[in-house]
Parts: structure tokens; sequence; C-alpha cells
């Protein structure tokens, strides 16, 4: 997310705080020519108006839904698969990562140690339509199976679940698992589209910068030939902030950064995807108090925010008793 916000801010000249919490609704344009986007920010609920000659859809999953509404259908740009790995109450099997597969062939999983317990994966299926990452109860069931199957006297049970990591991938056609190699590149107005609306989608995160890049390189040589597009930065090291420990206490300033840099909205998003604080003991209520103050929280926001985060870690056992 950091490189196509870097992509962004390049392309359309914004400042970076702006786009942390705004979201793109509809492509403005006249006479096919981009004129920039209208969008939703999603913390003060205002309806805003960017205006720019290009415009780069980099949304991932909803990369090729953009597109459409934009222009029209473009499959090439993102037809996506549900994939997912799910960590277990359980001992690591081993310091080292391991392949295992039933007797009879098939699927192969990856037994991963992780903070001491077991994440196993990954576990892949054709997308639903509408695309959900959601995961179904039975493809959690099918999973755990087909890994006992494997290590007949592991015994793995549902009740040990502590967390299931999904997301969508994208696949080289609609309904198969077979993943796509090549990144995306769709320029909307050499095909009968707007001009200056294209659309990019990746493959894999250690290649994200090479196609921001590759972006930039191509959208410089159709609407800025004089300029060249600046390389981007080196990408920064993995955050520290994901081997946080549950009570461990945080500094405001750790908070703000985390709020300012990794688009934190919502405290759940602060404690189950910035942070690994979600994967023992729940931070205190002082903890959590110190929380709703770094992030500028009321009480009563504070309150709402909490029982919004219990909700998100309730989902899991909802849907899967």
């Amino acid at each position: 997310p950091r490189l196509i916000m870097e992509t962004l801010r390049w392309a359309a000249a914004l400042n970076a705080d702006a786009l942390n919490y705004v979201a793109a609704t509809q492509l403005l344009a006249h006479n096919n020519q981009v004129h920039g986007v209208r969008a939703h920010d999603v913390v003060a609920g205002d309806v805003l108006e960017l205006h720019a000659k290009v415009v780069i859809n980099a949304t991932g999953p909803e990369s090729g839904d953009f597109a459409r509404v934009s222009d029209r259908e473009a499959p090439q740009i993102f037809q996506p698969s549900l994939a997912w790995n799910v960590l277990f109450h359980r001992p690591a099997l081993s310091d080292h990562a391991l392949a295992v597969a039933p007797p009879s062939g098939g699927q192969v999983y990856f037994l991963v140690p992780w903070k001491g317990k077991l994440l196993a994966g990954t576990g892949h299926t054709p997308s639903n339509q509408p695309p959900t990452t959601r995961v179904a109860h039975a493809d959690i069931v099918n999973m755990v199976q087909q890994i006992n199957q494997c290590i007949p006297r592991l015994e793995l049970e549902l009740s040990e679940v502590a967390h299931v990591f999904s997301g969508l991938l994208p696949v080289r056609r609609t309904g198969s698992v077979k993943l796509a190699t090549r990144d995306a590149f769709h320029d909307h107005g050499q095909n009968g589209g707007p001009e200056g609306l294209f659309s990019i989608s990746g493959v894999k995160l250690v290649a994200a910068q090479a196609v921001a890049e590759k972006t930039l390189k191509r959208v410089c040589e159709r609407f800025f030939p004089r300029r060249q597009a600046t390389p981007l930065p080196p990408r920064p090291a993995p955050s520290e902030h994901w081997q946080m420990k549950p009570g461990q206490p945080i500094a405001p300033q750790t908070i703000k950064d985390l709020a300012d840099g990794e688009s934190v909205v919502h405290l759940s998003d602060l404690v189950l995807r910035r942070t690994s604080l979600w994967s023992g003991q729940l931070p205190t209520q002082e903890s959590l108090g110190a929380i709703g103050l770094a992030l500028g929280y009321s009480e009563d926001v504070l309150q709402q925010e909490l029982q919004r985060m219990l909700g998100e870690l309730d989902t899991w056992d909802t849907e899967h008793g």
C-alpha cells in the first residue's frame, strides 16, 4: 500500500496524508478525458473531488470492478481466488518449516512455527461471486482433515483454531486456482476508454516496487514525455510493530506513528491488522485507554471501537462454532 500511495502521490500531486483515509468512488471524466476522482473521506464523512489528468487504478482485488464501472470490462486486470493460512493453538512441530502432503497425493501444506504456535497453509479455492475474504467452515474442516491425513498422530481439532489469515490472490482465469505469474497493465485511453486512466495489478509483494516504477515510466512516456519518473525509495524493512506482545506497554508516539504511516482508522486496524496484539491476551483496559488517547478517541468513541473490535474477533466463533 505504501508503494501505491507513492505512485498516487506523484500522479495526482496529492498529499499522502490526505490519501490515508480516502476511498475513490467514481472516476471524473469529460469528453473521454480524465479529470480526477470523486472520493469519500471515511473518517470525516466528506465527499471530495480530487482533480488530476492521470488516475492510476491500483486497487488490488477491486481493480477489475473499478475498471469496469469507469470504462468497460478488463478481465486481465484481476481475477480473484481465495487463499488462507490458519494459526492453531498448538505448539510448533519444529523450528523449521515442514512441507507435508497426503499419502494419496494432492494439496501440499507448509507447517511453520510462529511465536511458538503452529501456522499452516496455504488453503486455496476459486473465489465466490462477489469475492469475499470469508473462508467457509467446510473449507477449514477439509484443511484440518487433510493435514491430519498427512500426520495422523497430529490430531488437530477445529477448537484449536486461533486465527484465520485470508485474502484474495490473482489467478489466470475466473474459477481456477492457477495463480497469475505476471503483473497486468492496462492503458484505457489506448483501448477506447478515458485518456489518462490506467489500471494495474501485481502478483506478489516483493515485486510491488518494480510494478510501481514500471507504471510511472509508462505514464510519463504517455503524458509527461519531458519528465522522467523519480525512482521510488527502497522498500522499508519489515515493521517491528508486528512483534508487539499482548499487555506490553505501547508508547503514545509509536501508536501515532502507526496511525499516520499504516492507515489506522479503527482500533481493530491497530490490534488485528497492524500489530500482533490479537495473538494472545488482549491489551488491558489501561493499555486500550492509552491507545484511544493516542488515536484521539473520546471515551464514547473508544467504547464503540472496542465493541467493533470484539465483534470482529467473534466472527470466527460465530461462523465456525
